[in-house]
């Protein structure tokens, strides 16, 4: 296999050991026309299962940390609704809908504290009419998603 230049600096995050064996699984894969889902990615989801020890249910392949995100966060919402706690969903900031920025010119990159509070953020249901046992419950359910 050919050896990357390394004589101009670069920040090396990793430095994988791509041999013939990958290089032709990759070409076998692009021949076979199946690229984003398939019989490949259900015998690395098997053998992932297989190799963790778990159900291969449990095992979802995504191509993208994006996708791992939004798999992550779907997830911790339905562990949160089997501890029978709700959550909230948020929606785009303001200057992210097409009506505001048509409207008045807005662009989301000038609010990009809003943009990333409006991703980052889950509503619970907490409020002062609840008694302090049902906040703990609340609580430990997120604490128990969250560690799990």
């Amino acid at each position: 296999m050919t050896q990357p230049d390394t004589s101009t600096p670069f920040l090396v995050f990793g430095a994988p050991r791509i041999e013939e064996d990958e290089i032709a699984e990759v070409e076998a894969c692009l021949r076979s026309g199946w690229l984003g889902t398939g019989p490949r990615v259900a015998q690395f989801e098997q053998d992932f299962a297989r190799w963790r020890g778990v159900q291969a249910s449990q095992v979802v392949a995504v191509n993208s940390c994006t996708a791992a995100l939004h798999v992550g966060m779907a997830g911790s919402f339905l562990a949160m609704n089997t501890h029978r706690i709700g959550k909230g969903v948020h929606y785009l900031s303001v200057p992210e809908h097409p009506y505001y920025q048509q409207r008045f010119g807005w662009r989301p990159d000038q609010w990009p504290e809003a943009m990333r509070l409006g991703r980052q953020t889950v509503s619970l249901p907490l409020s002062p009419a609840m008694s302090d046992g049902d906040v703990e419950r609340v609580i430990e359910a997120v604490r128990s998603v969250l560690l799990a």
